[in-house]
């Protein structure tokens, strides 16, 4: 019987964890494992779509213990409006505690029904992890959908058919250190390019990649940029990008005014009105300025990318 792609993902990270552990000189001995999220919905699309992170941001406590976190649990936990907040270390094993469920989940959209003028919306992701997915969650929806929606459901469903990926897979921490990056991609190149052609995307969106690039040209392996050039590839900011990086440019403006046929506006709360055209009649998602900024960032590198 034919292996499904989770199962090669498996084996492949079973031989990158050994391969990091014989090359442990210098290296963190945390391992991030992630891949296709929902393989039965991702195989259904009708646009592969793989974000590529650089790396994920370890607490300190964790990075140099012999662990093995499983990413992929936790974008399957928040499809069941599963959240973490408080994190205990012991012997190596990580205890994460969900400070949500669905019984407290229906209590609060009850809570925003009966007092709509004090809170108009049901806002699902609000501890900073769940940010990142939310930012996917809306590249998806407009790539596979041409939709921008503030619907939660849509959004998950979006995400579903996704696959994400870590090029450093030992993680840093919230400063990368770039030389550290770079020594990583190089040693485990081939393991990182197997991932990708495992994952087979029609798109892959590079979040965050100008931190690795000099001019056109990226810092990485010869190998993971000629796999890049075969595929249609998307540059955003980084998901966790704040201040001068969201700013909007000139030609960026123009390009969102061709779209969505309203000229930008810095007033964020018009714009977002003038595009998304809420139904406040329906559970939508509270509205968050950064989320938006990031999005129209999004939206005018991908636009830019169909026209040439």
């Amino acid at each position: 019987m034919k292996k499904s792609k989770t199962e090669e993902l498996n084996e492949l990270f079973e031989e990158w964890i050994e391969n990091q552990k014989d090359k442990r000189k210098k290296l963190h001995k945390f391992f991030a494992k992630d891949g296709i999220i929902c393989e039965e919905e991702y195989g259904k699309s009708g646009t592969r779509i793989l974000f590529i992170l650089k790396e994920p941001n370890i607490m300190k406590d964790l990075i140099d213990e012999n662990y093995d976190d499983d990413q992929r649990i936790f974008y399957n936990d928040f499809f069941n409006n599963k959240f973490y907040d408080e994190i205990n270390i012991e012997d190596g094993n990580r205890e994460l505690k969900a400070i949500r469920n669905d019984t407290l989940i229906k209590r609060e959209i009850l809570e925003v029904k009966e007092n709509e003028k004090e809170k108009n919306y049901y806002y699902p992701f609000d501890n900073i992890p769940v940010k990142q997915k939310e930012k996917i969650a809306r590249m998806a929806e407009y790539i596979i959908n041409r939709k921008i929606t503030d619907n939660y459901d849509d959004l998950k469903n979006a995400l579903k058919q996704v696959a994400f990926m870590n090029l450093n897979k030992s993680g840093g921490y919230a400063d990368s250190d770039k030389n550290y990056f770079l020594s990583y991609c190089e040693k485990f190149s081939s393991n990182i390019c197997k991932e990708i052609e495992i994952i087979d995307p029609q798109i892959i969106v590079l979040i965050g990649a100008k931190s690795y690039k000099n001019g056109d040209k990226y810092l990485l392996n010869k190998k993971i940029n000629s796999l890049f050039n075969e595929k249609k590839v998307i540059e955003v900011v980084h998901t966790a990008a704040r201040g001068k990086a969201l700013n909007i440019h000139e030609d960026e403006k123009e390009i969102l005014k061709r779209k969505f046929n309203t000229k930008y506006n810095d007033n964020l709360d018009e714009m977002y009105n003038n595009i998304v055209q809420t139904d406040k009649s329906k559970l939508h998602m509270k509205y968050d300025r950064g989320v938006f900024k990031f999005f129209l960032k999004f939206v005018a590198a991908y636009e830019k990318n169909e026209k040439n």
